[in-house]
């Protein structure tokens, strides 16, 4: 199982196997779309960049004038209205921990740019919500595969092929997905292993100095990329435990329904890094502290590093002759 795979690990429901052939109709996935209602609008003032297109939200009207991701200055303030409350991962971490973390990645890189590790750059560290969708699945029914061995105990024996039909119930919950392309999945898979038994309703007092990124993603689209997801994983699942060195699918018989779907906001430590004209990032988990960096390799750091390993390698060349 790969890595990106671990975000959506299933509850296993009913899991039997019948070596049988068996007529199969083509895979379903059921339609329904019934997202939890939100509860409460928070009066916030909200901006948009017109260089990024990242639009974001604030309690605190003077603190949008910079935008929040890339750091441009060609922001408006759009139509003030009440910004639409979703639940809400409560951040755990402090700014002080996300400050650390960020040295320490720095610490572990002999390569990073010497503008990275600046009072000035240190200080663009933000504390923000990127809005997410959260969902829970159920994958049943059944898939057919053809199954065969490479090895046979009869020399020369020609390879036996056939059909085996296994059915599925799989139950996968707090699938999460990211609703804002900037940060998207990749990332989100990296720094994810967020707990949800906390979640809450979003409070203006939660808000405090942070910023509620907007989602830009179609919800449409979303809920079908995720079905796509587990109606994957689910076969998946069913090739790793079928005892057949060769493995096909036939036919897909399996209905994928939607549980529930919620809107989550998620908490992370940001810093958007620039570096001869490119953008890289600095993202923690908020919860549990997980982090990622996106560093360039800059040449001056390149060259004193060559330079230390050069001398440390003198040095040891040197003390060796010396005691020969």
């Amino acid at each position: 199982m790969n890595e990106n795979e671990s975000m959506f690990q299933p509850e296993l429901g009913n899991f039997a196997t019948d070596d049988t052939n068996a007529v199969v109709v083509p895979s379903a996935v059921e339609s329904s779309y019934n997202p939890v209602p939100d509860t409460e609008q928070i009066p916030c003032y909200t901006f948009s960049c017109g260089d990024c297109h990242t639009v974001y939200s604030t309690i605190q009207e003077a603190s949008g004038n910079i935008c929040v991701f890339c750091g441009g200055k060609n922001v408006q303030k759009i139509e003030s209205s009440d910004f639409q409350s979703y639940l809400v991962v409560p951040f755990t971490q402090t700014l002080e921990d996300a400050i650390s973390e960020y040295k320490k990645k720095l610490r572990l890189n002999p390569f990073e740019p010497f503008s990275f590790v600046k009072k000035s750059t240190i200080a663009q560290m933000k504390k923000i919500y990127i809005p997410c969708m959260l969902y829970d699945f159920n994958v049943a029914g059944s898939v057919v595969f053809l199954a065969a061995d490479k090895a046979s105990k009869v020399p020369n024996a020609p390879m036996q092929k056939f059909e085996s039909l296994y059915t599925t119930n799989f139950d996968y919950s707090n699938l999460l997905m990211s609703q804002y392309s900037k940060i998207g999945d990749s990332y989100l898979s990296t720094l994810n292993e967020y707990t949800f038994s906390d979640l809450t309703d979003l409070k203006l007092e939660q808000i405090g100095d942070s910023y509620l990124i907007s989602g830009d993603a179609d919800l449409e689209q979303m809920l079908e990329s995720a079905r796509e997801k587990v109606g994957k994983h689910s076969v998946h699942i069913v090739r790793e435990n079928i005892p057949h060195e060769l493995k096909k699918l036939q036919n897909n018989n399996t209905v994928t329904s939607n549980l529930s779907i919620r809107k989550v906001f998620v908490p992370m430590y940001y810093i958007n890094l620039k570096h001869k004209g490119k953008a890289h990032i600095f993202l923690m988990n908020g919860q549990n502290g997980k982090s990622i960096i996106d560093l360039p390799m800059s040449g001056a750091s390149i060259f004193v590093f060559s330079v230390f390993v050069f001398v440390v390698i003198f040095l040891l060349v040197s003390l060796i002759a010396y005691f020969i």
